[in-house]
């Protein structure tokens, strides 16, 4: 047991799952090391499952090698790198939440934000308080960074710095938890529900590595970089990545949004059902288990469990 970061995978216990549950962790991966993510969901079939309390956690790096903690940048001496930590942060926070229905209809209704899960809240809250620190709401022309850097003391914006920081970095079971700069340099997305499927991983590190990149540059720079100046709406999120209606992860998340809304039309072309996400790791292709399926049991009611697949109807893996 070890929650120190490690170069292979391994196995820990945790105690927020039922059951005796455990996590799997991955040691840090780049683009080139993805294929064992495959190789292991595999391996678990026949000997894991996901219920309702396991969740999908993914970190991203934020914070270069040399910097062992996030302190060392809010309390060093370059100024400059701290103000484009801090403006980076509150807008990945803010992107989040404005487009939080949107992700919402993505996932299973346990890890949604209005039925306020304990262990990934909505950070609507969060923003609204680091707003505060400046007196009225910001907004993509006029953004945390810009107001930091329109303070007129050095010590002013390292007050502020800290501040926003601060107020970010306590609100660790939320959807997104910035806590984890402190300990490993990375930011941290906990929404996703737990899965053995590895194209659901693959995709959700995919949308949030590239949530991460668009939230980059100060939205100063252009209106269109603004969450705000875009709808709400799947498609809204998208456009706003810069992901086009064509885009495989938009088809993705499109087709996972359809079927929580039971509004399927298409079939899977491997397995022919429309209550299949068609991402080609279908179960009906080949037998399974039934402890290879996840049971999203919110509701703890058997009469919801997919005949074809046994999974619940709330998360079927007829992908």
């Amino acid at each position: 047991y070890t929650h120190e970061v490690m170069n292979t995978w391994k196995v820990v216990d945790d105690g927020s799952l039922s059951s005796r549950g455990i996590e799997v962790v991955s040691p840090p991966m780049f683009n080139e090391s993805r294929a064992s993510i495959k190789s292991i969901c595999d391996g678990l079939r026949g000997l894991a499952s996901a219920d309702s309390t396991c969740g999908l956690h993914v970190h991203q790096r934020v914070l270069e090698d040399k910097f062992s903690n996030v302190d060392q940048v809010t309390y060093g001496d370059d100024i400059e790198m701290a103000v484009s930590l801090t403006g980076w942060m509150y807008r990945i926070a803010m992107a989040y939440a404005w487009f939080q229905a949107a992700i919402d209809g993505f996932m299973p209704s346990s890890r949604r934000s209005f039925n306020h899960p304990s262990y990934c809240g909505s950070l609507s809250g969060t923003v609204r308080e680091v707003e505060g620190c400046f007196g009225i709401p910001t907004n993509g022309s006029d953004s945390v960074e810009s107001r930091i850097r329109l303070l007129r003391s050095t010590e002013d914006i390292w007050q502020h710095i800290r501040a926003v920081m601060s107020i970010l970095m306590s609100a660790r079971y939320h959807n997104i938890n910035f806590g984890a700069l402190a300990k490993y340099g990375t930011v941290e997305f906990r929404q996703h529900g737990g899965t053995t499927n590895p194209n659901q991983i693959s995709n959700w590190v995919d949308l949030t590595a590239r949530l991460m990149l668009v939230c980059r540059e100060d939205w100063s720079a252009s209106s269109l970089r603004n969450p705000q100046h875009h709808a709400p709406t799947l498609s809204g999120f998208f456009e706003w990545l810069g992901l086009g209606d064509n885009h495989p992860l938009y088809a993705f998340y499109q087709r996972r949004t359809r079927k929580f809304l039971n509004k399927l039309i298409a079939a899977c072309s491997g397995c022919g059902h429309t209550d299949c996400d068609g991402d080609e790791y279908c179960p009906r292709q080949s037998a399974r288990l039934p402890a290879d399926f996840h049971s999203w049991d919110d509701d703890d009611d058997d009469a919801n469990i997919c005949e074809d697949c046994e999974y619940h109807e709330e998360d079927c893996e007829c992908y």
